[in-house]
Formats: structure tokens, sequence, C-alpha cells
């Protein structure tokens, strides 16, 4: 009796902790703490596009012929029931993609292979009035604007446009169209890419009253996102049009010295660095651009902005030939579509295939299916004190100069490289007397709550890398001594949505500032003065006189500790 009354005890309290191991995960889900699930219907919706009520491409559509053919009814099912696209409405969705066909082993090593993944396509729904204050929807494919997007027309004009971030998994994305509601519009998902990673997939497209927890939001049409220019440098940040005449910089038709400058933002947009093939050198730099071919151990490449090159081997750490990110692997190893790797030495780069010598004697393999070839490990760059980042995605670090002709890179590798500033995207420029928040280690002193809330987190973002942070969160930097009083610069904000006021503090040497942000106010500007502090702690709390909404959180954007002193 005694044994059966302890096992029904400790059946009890296995019982109850499976019951509040599902609470604690519900909760965590419902606070936003969790991993983002954004709503995919909700009430007030009025439904435009949703594959799981569609047996076709209803009348009125502009459709291609073979709508529900680009998987096939069995790989589709596969994709989806192996989470390939994450979390979507139902079991069903449309993509542009097409597979690669056929794929018998004896072809597959002969190389020849059929690529359907070149056409192109178009869907178009029939007008219907905007009516709502936002278009929701689930996105995900390549970033390649105008080529593989999900686009609202009106009047036949595209007035909002998204893409998806170079994968699969379907993220959430919203048209803020409260300017535009009344009118008449449609929904465009175009596919002109002959890129191997050129496609788009999008499901669940709806008008919303909300934009239900969307990671974008997009409010302008594409001709309206481009902004003016900016400079920030120690003192503050300038905005407006910048201009490069007779080796003077100026901004807003300011002169700027370029000596003093920590971020310079010309206007023009980048493309995603992770977009296309790419180089990436042995000290870390990419080049977007055509890989052609190797020959005399010199590899062939064809770069947007600085043309034809022919890099030397030794100067190559990995090749990589379609969308995504670089890879980890050893040196001398080709690198698979499906990630299986395959040492060897690389032996042609042709239009059509690649081969590598190994194993198994020589072996032609389809371009569409390698990922990466790794040549060699990537090595710490010393003495680089600039960043330029390309409009074509491209990313090259060395010394800076100003002349009459342009901007002068002393890069490493490549030697002087002359560029004009329409060339260029961003600058970001190391000085020896900041240092930004973001390299320095912080140390998690506190993290309170009912649910401990996520530990603080280094965004890479468009604005450069940010600091994301909780309420009930503590961080403590240690600094090195400096006989120099120092500066804590900074602009700070609530996290996109954010539902609850935040309180933030900062702390050093006994010296304390405050700042409060309430959702839908401006962002703060932070100039704290820090003195000789070796020790600086940020403090994250909810603002007391408001209830706590999730999401809540804010961000920390151009964090920098600088040197004030003579």
């Amino acid at each position: 009796m005694k044994n059966s009354a302890l096992r029904h005890g400790r059946d009890t309290t296995r019982r109850a902790r499976v019951l509040l191991s599902y609470l604690v995960v519900a909760l965590v889900a419902a606070s936003g703490f969790a991993q983002d699930i954004p709503l995919r219907t909700q009430k007030g919706d009025i439904q435009i596009w949703d594959e799981q009520y569609l047996r076709g491409p209803p009348k009125g559509w502009t459709a291609p012929e073979d709508y529900h053919e680009v998987f096939g009814r069995d790989m589709i099912s596969r994709e989806i029931r192996y989470g390939r696209f994450g979390l979507l409405s139902g079991q069903r969705l449309y993509t542009s993609w097409r597979p690669i066909v056929p794929l018998t082993d004896e072809q597959y090593a002969q190389g020849k292979v059929k690529l359907l993944d070149n056409h192109t396509s178009q869907v178009i729904t029939p007008p219907f009035e905007i009516k709502n204050d936002f278009i929701t929807m689930l996105i995900s494919g390549a970033n390649i604007p105008g080529e593989a997007c999900v686009n609202l027309l009106i009047d036949g004009k595209v007035v909002r446009t998204a893409t998806g971030a170079n994968h699969d998994i379907l993220t959430a994305v919203a048209f803020d169209v409260k300017s535009l509601k009344g009118k008449q519009a449609q929904i465009q998902v175009l596919d002109t890419s002959t890129n191997a990673f050129g496609y788009v997939t999008v499901d669940c497209v709806y008008q919303s009253i909300d934009p239900k927890g969307a990671i974008r939001v997009i409010a302008h049409s594409p001709e309206k996102t481009v902004q003016a220019g900016s400079a920030r440098t120690i003192s503050g940040t300038t905005r407006g049009r910048v201009n490069l005449d007779g080796g003077i910089l100026t901004v807003a038709d300011q002169p700027v010295d370029s000596g003093n400058i920590l971020e310079l933002r010309t206007g023009v947009a980048a493309e995603a660095p992770d977009a296309g093939s790419r180089v990436q050198l042995t000290n870390g730099d990419l080049l977007a651009g055509e890989i052609s071919g190797i020959a005399e151990q010199h590899l062939k490449f064809v770069q947007p902005t600085l043309g034809p090159l022919d890099l030397s081997l030794d100067h190559v750490a990995q090749v990589i030939f379609m969308p995504g990110p670089t890879v980890k692997a050893k040196p001398g190893t080709l690198v698979q579509i499906n990630n299986r790797l395959i040492p060897g030495k690389l032996k042609w780069i042709r239009e059509d295939t690649i081969a590598i010598d190994c194993s198994l004697g020589l072996v032609p393999l389809p371009r569409t299916r390698v990922r990466s070839f790794v040549f060699a490990k990537v090595k710490a760059e010393s003495g680089a004190t600039n960043l330029i980042t390309f409009t074509d995605g491209s990313m090259l670090s060395g010394q800076l100069a100003v002349n009459d002709q342009g901007l002068v890179l002393k890069h490493a590798l490549l030697g002087d490289l002359t560029l004009t500033l329409d060339q260029v995207a961003r600058i970001m420029r190391r000085l020896p007397n900041v240092r930004s928040l973001t390299e320095l280690r912080g140390e998690i002193v506190e993290r309170v709550g009912p649910i401990p809330p996520p530990a603080p987190e280094i965004i890479n973002g468009a604005s450069g890398q940010t600091l994301r942070m909780f309420p009930g969160t503590v961080l403590r930097y240690a600094l090195p001594a400096s006989e120099q009083p120092r500066s804590l610069r900074a602009e700070l904000m609530l996290v996109s949505g954010a539902q609850a006021g935040v309180k933030v503090t900062a702390r050093a040497k006994g010296k304390t500032a405050s700042f409060s942000l309430v959702p839908g106010g401006e962002a703060q500007v932070v100039d704290f003065d820090m003195r000789t502090a070796t020790v600086l702690e940020l403090e994250t709390d909810v603002d007391a006189s408001q209830s706590l909404k999730f999401p809540s959180g804010i961000i920390w954007r151009n964090a920098q500790i600088v040197e004030v002193g003579g």
C-alpha cells in the first residue's frame, strides 16, 4: 500500500510537472519572449489570397498554366512536412520555385541537367477595394527586388513591394496602406529572375486591421524608400544630400572632415551581401560578382563595380555560387546544396558544371547543385580601419583617403581602388578613441520576471549592429582603464510594435541617467558622461505607470563609448 501510494504521488507529481511545463510554454509564447509566431488570421481580416481555399486560380486571375504544379503534390507536401517553410497557413502555399530535372545518378555524374528554375511567372489577383489599414502576408524566397517579389498594384503601378530574405522560412510582412484606403488594388507575385535562388513563396494574404506581428512594415512605394544620406561623427549625426566634389565631402551642403566620420551613408541603397554569387577573400572581405572559371592558380571573376578581376587563389578563402551565407568547412572542400561535403581539389568551373578531383576520381557536378568551394581559412586582418559597402553588396576593408578623383581605398590584397561616391552605399570607420558598444562583451547581471526575459542580443540589420534588450535585464560592461573621460552616445528606441513604455537607466561611477520611452514616441538621444569609469551598467525595466504588454523591449542604435578628453 505504501509503495502504491508513493507511486501514485510520483505519478501525480510527474503529471503536475508536465502540466506546468505546458503552461510555461504557453506563457512564453503568449509573452512574445519566445520566437515571434505571427497571427495568420484574426477577427476583422478580409481574405485576398490563401491557398487553403483555392483549387486553382479563380476566375479573373492572371496566372501561369502550371499554377498548381510548381512542386507537384507529393513534393510540396514533403517539403511542408519537413518544415522547409516554417509556419504557414494550413497545408498549402504558392511558390514560383521549379525543380531541377532529371537527376539520375548517371546524369548527375556527367553533369547533365535540365534546369527549370530559369522560368518566369506572374500571378495577379483581380482588383479589390482597400478597406483595412494593412495588407499582411507570409513571404520567403530570394531578396531580388523587382524580379522575385510580391507587389501591391494600383492602376498597374507598384505602390508597395516586398521580397524574401534569401531563405525559405516564411516570415510575416505587412504593407501599411492607410493612405490608400478606398482605392482599387491588386496583388502581384512576380518572378522574372533566372538565378538559381530566384523565386518567391507566398501564403496567407489578407487585409488586416493591424500588422499582426510583422517583422517588416512597408509604408512607401519603392521610389520613395530612397532616403537622404547621413554622416555620423563623435559629435552627432548630420542628414542630407551627400556630395564629393574636388576632394571636398559635404552633407546637406556643409563640409565634413572625413577623418572624424564614424559612419557615412550616401543615400544609395545596397544590394543584399548574400543575394548572389560572390568571393570571400582570405581577410574576410566579400566581393559580389560572376565566377567564370579558374586557370593557372587564378580565379576568373567579373565584379559589377570593379570589372573583370584575376584573383590569385592564394587570396581566396571560398567561392559561393548561389545566394545564402558563407559556409564553414575545412580548406579543400566542396559543399553541395544539400550540405554534403566532398573533400578534394577543384579542377574547373564552367558555365554548367564544376568538377572536383576527389577519392572517387574526377567528378563533374551540375553547377546548380554546388553551393561553395572552400580554398583556405579566413585570416584576421590588422590595420584596416574602414569598411566600405558597395551598392552591389560587396564589402571591402582598408585605409581610405579622399582626393580630387574620388575615394581611394588601399586594400591589402587588391591594391589601390578608386571609387566614385555613387558606387558606395556605406562607409564605416573605426577611430582609436571610439569603441562600439556591440564590440564589447557584456555580462548579464540580472534577468528578472515571472518568465525570465530573453538574453540581450546583437542584431545585424540595414542600419548596422544594434543591441536589443528586454525589461527586467541588467547588463554590465568592463572597460579598460583610461585617464580620459568617456561618454556613452547612442540613439535609444522601442522595439518595433512595442505595446508598453520602458524605462532605461545607465550607471557609471556613481552617476545615473534615466530615459523613458513610450509607444509611438520619438527615439531618445543619449549622451551620458561616464567620467573615467571602468564599469558601465545598462538597465531596462517596464514603466511603472503602465501595465506590462508584449512585445516590449528597447534597441540601442549606434551606441559608442567615446573618449572626450583633450
